[in-house]
């Protein structure tokens, strides 16, 4: 610690700020490398048991709402969904603690606005409108996927959620 020290006072406070946000940005791309990482869990365990699309009752929701049939499309999409949950997680949390609105804003805050949230309809819009040269075929059922999967399974999972989650907040 006494090493850190002897460089911060030999650091100009230009230097100083300009380590901080390094710092600061080091830390940001490792909260998401851990995010890749956990969204590729429940991916994962959806490729080892492609079974758990019919045993699992809120992917087979999914697989019957978007009507994908293939094992390798449902998993794909699920695992987009899962991705877009983590990344919107991870956001609102650097967004909070960057603003100052940490504590006002607990961990059982952020999660319920992970998951409550709304969103997806001007990312379909855009998807929609994507030129022929850009594959709109490949991002519009993925995009679709991830919105129906929003609205539907965190739709109608919300309430179980407030319930799940402590009041300690």
């Amino acid at each position: 610690l006494e090493t850190y020290r002897l460089i911060w006072g030999l650091l100009s406070a230009r230097e100083r700020r300009q380590f901080i946000l390094l710092v600061g940005l080091t830390i940001f791309m490792a909260v998401f490398e851990v995010t890749g990482v956990a969204a590729i869990l429940p991916f994962l365990s959806l490729v080892g048991n492609p079974g758990m699309i019919e045993s699992n009752w809120a992917i087979a929701l999914f697989a019957r709402l978007s009507g994908l049939t293939e094992p390798r499309e449902v998993t794909v999409a699920f695992g987009l969904a899962v991705l877009a949950l983590l990344v919107r997680y991870v956001a609102l949390a650097v967004n909070t603690r960057m603003l100052g609105l940490s504590k006002k804003m607990p961990p059982r805050r952020l999660l319920i606005l992970s998951w409550g949230g709304l969103r997806g309809g001007i990312s379909l819009a855009l998807a929609l409108g994507l030129p022929d040269g850009l594959h709109p075929e490949v991002f519009v059922p993925m995009t679709f996927a991830v919105v129906l999967f929003s609205a539907v399974v965190q739709g109608l999972t919300l309430k179980r959620l407030l319930s799940w989650l402590p009041r300690s907040d």
